[in-house]
């Protein structure tokens, strides 16, 4: 389920190159006019009423826009899960975790792409063996997979400065803030994409 901020962002993204197409046509169609008729367009705005729009939808993304800050906790969130899933053998829960941690990455990427490449560098090849593993089962492997997609995390986080956030799989070291799950031995059955 998105979040009210994602879906406020996706309207205004949808929005946005409307308006700009409809402002790139009317601008070219008063290249093509009088220039002492002033320009209106078909819904009865002015160029300069629909760039100043434009702005305050640019200035409403900037406050509404997620960042990396505001959706990292989701993908920790989504990580602890997986992981205690995973200990109780519920596949399924754990394959909708790692689902939701693959489309956030996306997401990630298309906030800031620079970063967003240094995510799939770091996480990549962790989140396919923890695929391939969620798939098959198997605790033991899975455990190995976990160790080192923290290892991995903490070395994104090294990386770009935020040494002081420790990605840990010891429940008495880690604050989950994501509601209890319940959790129950399962396959890995959940192939919805996002």
């Amino acid at each position: 389920m998105l979040s009210a901020r994602t879906c406020c962002l996706c309207a205004t993204l949808a929005v946005i190159p409307l308006l700009v197409s409809t402002l790139s046509t009317s601008i070219a169609d008063q290249n093509t006019e009088s220039a002492q008729q002033p320009t209106t367009m078909q819904h009865g705005m002015s160029n300069a009423e629909l760039k100043a729009q434009i702005e305050a939808l640019r200035a409403t993304l900037d406050l509404v826009a997620p960042t990396y800050a505001s959706l990292m906790p989701d993908f920790a969130e989504r990580f602890h899960v997986m992981h205690r899933a995973g200990d109780t053998g519920d596949w399924a829960v754990a394959s909708h975790e790692l689902l939701e941690m693959e489309r956030l990455m996306k997401v990630f990427d298309a906030i800031d792409e620079q970063k967003g490449a240094m995510l799939k560098g770091f996480m990549t090849v962790p989140m396919l063996q923890l695929r391939k593993i969620i798939e098959h089962g198997k605790h033991e492997p899975f455990v190995a997979a976990l160790k080192e997609a923290t290892a991995s995390c903490n070395a994104c986080h090294q990386a770009v400065g935020s040494e002081f956030i420790n990605v840990t799989l010891d429940t008495s070291d880690a604050l989950s803030i994501r509601h209890p799950h319940r959790f129950i031995e399962s396959k890995a059955s959940h192939t919805h994409t996002h």
